[in-house]
């Protein structure tokens, strides 16, 4: 039988009377299931009890002082009637649990700063390294015994000694280098660490306790279940592309950076992802009438009007959003594979349900879920714009075909197996293009030659004066098989008709790329071991008494 009745919650300044006929019963609840938000979390706690008839006070301890209050939602099933008359919330101090917990971080920090140690010592031996291989470089003969020193070498064994020493050198600074990231990871995790135990070495910390006045006419095996809204929990999309430049194959990875400090832990809680953001305003900003006036000359100024106006426009602002809380073994080889999120779409947003359960600590590290993998077929372009930058850069074009909307974020890039670098994905919907640049093609060769620029004055017949200018693009293949490639360029788009501009040479195959006025694309077929010449150029013009600026 299940408990439906309304929720009346108290805070903990509250003082709320408690019958002597209720009996007092603690019980401990365990976190059953999270849902994650762009910007917030809702937390389901559980809980069983063999509750006795009469009336019954159950207190459940250990609940986040940051939850809001008024989001607390509680529900229940028993094996007999149960009636729930009220919920209170009490702010409790509680030592014991900040004494366990401040010896696990002690325990920790102990931990990384031994492994910190080891780094260190690694760092030492490799400047050692250094001294030691730059001393012997250095070495001048000795007056008793001139076989020492590397002064005595014959010359056929100088470059020798050279290279020895510079793979010394380099394996050295190479050590020592690695370490100094090491140790600056290291010391960020420390620091993160030791802010932990600031936070919690008072001895005591705060947290709540809910309060449920229940009755029940007789004995009951009642399943409880609390919800709450939590700030400082949140999840961000994390995209991975890997192009297989052989085949045009996209293997396109949708993943969820989930972190949290809420200030309790998530153990096995089943975890799902929505696209909701509860936090964000839930209604449409107001509008009031704006009246405009003629200026009247006897007021003082417009100011008293501006102010008006201001204050209007300020009433129709939503107030502000308060700030959220802060941050094997050598049998048949097979492939790994991971596991994908289960999506469930609805009418407006859409939720991942991440497999298995999953534990995470608070104020932990971030963890990486995989939402969603697709392969795609990949139309592979090579582009270049060598005006600002003569590479040939490989991109790629491929229809998204995932069931939701893909949100902005961060996409990592890999072309046959080797990381190219990061981008910015925009938000997408299913069947629109993912593009994605995968860095240069360096089998392919351009050389942009800028002629001089040409200078006709104005004659008997005209009162004008010319500019021109006159560009070549040079490209080499030197890859096995045949390429293609798009140049870009833009050329100047006058805003006046007094000036003139005309686009001369190779006509462009594309104008006006993405509706941009005056950029221009040119398509051409690269065959093997072959230079391919794009030549074009503008002429402008204008009247002789003016001059141009934007040039």
């Amino acid at each position: 039988m299940r408990i439906s009745l309304a929720v009346i919650s108290s805070l903990s300044v509250a003082i709320c009377f408690t019958p002597a006929a209720y009996a007092d019963l603690q019980v401990n609840s365990s976190i059953s299931t999270v849902t994650v938000y762009p910007d917030s979390a809702r937390v389901t706690r559980i809980a069983t009890i063999n509750l006795a008839a009469g009336e019954t006070k159950i207190m459940l301890p250990g609940l986040p002082l940051q939850m809001d209050a008024t989001s607390l939602r509680v529900s229940g099933v028993g094996t007999s009637p149960v009636s729930l008359g009220s919920v209170q919330l009490a702010e409790q101090l509680s030592s014991s649990a900040v004494q366990a917990k401040e010896r696990q971080l002690e325990e920790e920090i102990r931990r990384w700063q031994e492994k910190r140690q080891e780094i260190a010592d690694a760092k030492t031996r490799a400047e050692q390294q250094l001294a030691f291989i730059r001393a012997t470089g250095m070495q001048q003969p000795n007056k008793d015994n001139p076989a020492q020193g590397t002064a005595t070498l014959p010359l056929t064994q100088w470059q020798q000694a050279w290279q020895t020493l510079e793979t010394a050198t380099a394996e050295a600074q190479a050590k020592a280098r690695a370490a100094d990231k090491t140790l600056q990871e290291f010391d960020k995790g420390l620091a993160q660490l030791q802010m932990q135990l600031e936070q919690i070495a008072t001895g005591e910390t705060s947290n709540r306790t809910a309060s449920l006045y229940v009755k029940a006419a007789q004995a009951s095996n009642l399943s409880l279940s609390l919800s709450y809204q939590i700030p400082a929990a949140n999840w961000s999309p994390v995209y991975e592309a890997e192009l297989d430049s052989n085949t045009g194959k996209l293997q396109f990875k949708t993943q969820a950076a989930i972190q949290q400090n809420t200030g309790e832990d998530w153990v096995n809680a089943k975890v799902t992802l929505s696209t909701l953001r509860p936090t964000a305003s839930a209604h449409l900003p107001e509008l009031n009438s704006w009246v405009i006036s003629l200026y009247e000359p006897s007021l003082p100024s417009g100011a008293s009007a501006d102010r008006g106006l201001s204050m209007t426009a300020n009433e129709a602002m939503p107030a502000p959003q308060a700030p959220l809380a802060s941050k094997e073994q050598a049998r048949p080889v097979m492939k790994m594979f991971e596991e994908s999120s289960a999506l469930v779409t609805g009418n407006y947003n859409a939720e991942y349900q991440v497999p298995g359960s999953l534990s995470l600590a608070s104020g932990s590290d971030t963890r990486r879920i995989t939402l969603e993998s697709q392969t795609l077929e990949a139309k592979l372009q090579l582009s270049s714009v060598p005006r600002l930058d003569p590479r040939a850069i490989l991109s790629s074009e491929a229809i998204y075909q995932g069931q939701a909307p893909l949100i902005p974020g961060a996409v990592a890039l890999y072309r046959d197996g080797n990381f190219i670098g990061n981008s910015q994905l925009a938000e997408l919907k299913t069947g629109e293009l993912i593009k994605l640049a995968f860095g240069e093609d360096d089998r392919v060769k351009i050389r942009f030659q800028p002629t001089p620029e040409k200078t006709t004055q104005p004659g008997l017949l005209s009162t004008r004066k010319r500019l021109d200018y006159n560009y070549q693009v040079t490209i080499q293949n030197e890859h096995t098989e045949a390429r293609s490639i798009k140049l870009y360029d833009m050329i100047p788009v006058a805003n006046t008709s007094d000036i003139s501009v005309t686009l001369t040479g190779d006509v462009p195959s594309v104008k006006d790329v993405d509706h941009k006025k005056g950029v221009n694309a040119w398509e051409r077929e690269l065959p093997v071991g072959t230079k391919v010449e794009v030549n074009y150029g503008y002429s402008i013009s204008y009247p002789q008494d003016q001059s141009l600026s934007g040039l």
